[in-house]
């Protein structure tokens, strides 16, 4: 008997899910626009290119960030058999190379592409996967981390009723994901997923020690994230230097909410209705809106000069590595 998860049905169903996913928030912000276009069109603009100029330099910072993070994680993870052979520059190769992927509906498929280059790595599939499935966790976590520390440098007109009880919440998350990765809780589910599954390298010897250290360096990925955002809205001529904590703090709060919305491909209009919705508390509508299509922009930029930057510096320092 055919099981649903894999019937014509299901597979139609998924597709529907997919398009739904890209075509809902693009349509919304089609939509949005169109009702904002005065606005927009009568706002003064003051254009700064040394600040885009800035925020394509923190966006390829943030990704290159990201891919070291990747690759120190897991050659921790690698074990006795495999930490040997493994090149963390080929690691980040990997990462780079398949991070485009995330585009996809889904939000794991950057994840699978990665798996393709076990052979190369030098490394079981299996280390590769659970990486990067850790990775996604420590990424939240890092984020939600500089979204709360920022927190008491927002706007006082954000702390209603209804932002204390999301900032509760948010609170209540980040100690739950902080307590979820302490060894005591992590070690034993991996150790269980290792004997279910067959695959006792799926256990990591680890202490807190690293996982939080860990968790800093995701954090500093977000934090430079913001700084391209805060670079963003210099471009556009509406940066201040009181303003740079809530800026960098909405940056990371809109990433996690993008990140979460898994119906959508890299979160793709949620996290840049997110982010109006938080810059708007501080800067004009036109700008809010602009601020955050642009960042979108320069962060797809940032990934591409990304690729670019690393493979030009293989080519010219390490032409012999595969």
């Amino acid at each position: 008997m055919q099981s649903l998860s894999n019937s014509p049905r299901a597979e139609i169903l998924k597709r529907v899910f997919r398009i739904a996913g890209i075509i809902i928030p693009l349509g919304a912000w089609v939509f949005f626009l169109f009702k904002q276009f005065d606005q927009l069109q009568a706002h003064e603009w003051n254009i700064s290119i040394p600040g885009f100029t800035g925020s394509l330099f923190f966006s390829t910072l943030y990704f290159l960030t990201l891919a070291l993070g990747w690759a120190l994680l897991l050659k921790s993870m690698a074990g006795e058999k495999y930490i040997s052979k493994l090149s963390v520059f080929n690691a980040m190769r990997a990462w780079l190379l398949t991070i485009m992927s995330r585009y996809l509906p889904g939000n794991v498929w950057h994840i699978i592409s990665r798996m393709a280059f076990a052979d190369q790595l030098k490394i079981g599939k299996v280390q590769i996967l659970s990486s990067s499935t850790m990775e996604q966790g420590l990424v939240v976590i890092g984020a939600m981390l500089i979204a709360i520390l920022s927190f008491p440098f927002w706007p006082l007109v954000t702390m209603d009723q209804q932002w204390t009880s999301n900032l509760v919440l948010f609170l209540a998350l980040f100690v739950l994901g902080l307590t979820m990765l302490h060894p005591r809780i992590l070690g034993p589910i991996l150790r269980w997923a290792g004997a279910r599954l067959h695959r006792p390298e799926l256990n990591w010897d680890f202490d807190y020690k690293t996982i939080i250290r860990f968790v800093l360096i995701y954090a500093l990925a977000v934090f430079i994230a913001g700084l391209a955002l805060a670079a963003v809205l210099a471009g556009l001529g509406e940066f201040k230097t009181t303003n740079l904590i809530f800026i960098i703090g909405s940056s990371a709060l809109a990433w996690v909410v993008g990140y979460l919305s898994f119906i959508t491909p890299s979160g793709l209009g949620v996290r840049e209705g997110v982010l109006t919705a938080l810059l708007v508390l501080v800067f004009p509508l036109p700008i809010a809106i602009v601020a955050s299509l642009l960042f979108r922009i320069v962060c797809t930029l940032g990934e591409f000069a990304a690729v670019v930057l690393f493979l030009g510096f293989k080519r010219l320092f390490y032409p012999k590595i595969v």
